[in-house]
């Protein structure tokens, strides 16, 4: 309230719809108002650069180590892609990249162990130790291709 933030009790689960009609219009008001983007980096940065900036600023990291095939991987995207923006892995446990040092630890080093780009999408993603991704979803789901009968026999591809 000090900096004069709007706020509301969303209380959806306990009431439905109804209870989150104020908050959808304050959300709805906020939109109406121009809004500043500011980034934790520039665009122009070089990949190096966004991962320590985000690291530092955004989960207070003293400082970046990479592992040898992340700090390869950089150093090939940065020469075309540096202009991309970068997403960050990690668990969302802590803001450093070890789970069991819950919430806000203090020097830290995050450690990044490998990197994506997701050129369709415009980004790379800056994988660190430890983080396991989600598989992508194949064009045809596997369960199309299954099938039971009235006996309850399965088929097809399993």
């Amino acid at each position: 309230r000090e900096h004069n933030h709007p706020i509301s009790l969303a209380e959806v689960f306990l009431k439905g719809s109804e209870g989150g009609i104020d908050l959808a219009n304050k959300v709805i008001e906020i939109t109406k108002t121009k809004q500043t983007l500011h980034r934790m980096y520039d665009l122009e940065d070089d990949l190096f650069m966004k991962v320590d900036k985000v690291a530092q600023t955004v989960y207070g990291a003293s400082k970046v180590e990479y592992s040898k095939k992340a700090q390869r991987k950089l150093e090939q995207l940065n020469k075309d892609y540096s202009n991309y923006p970068i997403c960050v892995a990690k668990t969302p446990l802590s803001f450093s990249n070890d789970p069991k040092r819950r919430g806000l630890p203090h020097e830290f080093d995050l450690k990044i162990e490998d990197v994506r780009i997701s050129r369709g999408a415009g980004f790379i993603v800056v994988l660190t130790k430890g983080i396991i991704t989600m598989p992508g979803l194949p064009e045809v789901p596997n369960a199309t291709k299954m099938f039971i009968d009235d006996l309850g026999n399965i088929s097809g591809k399993l």
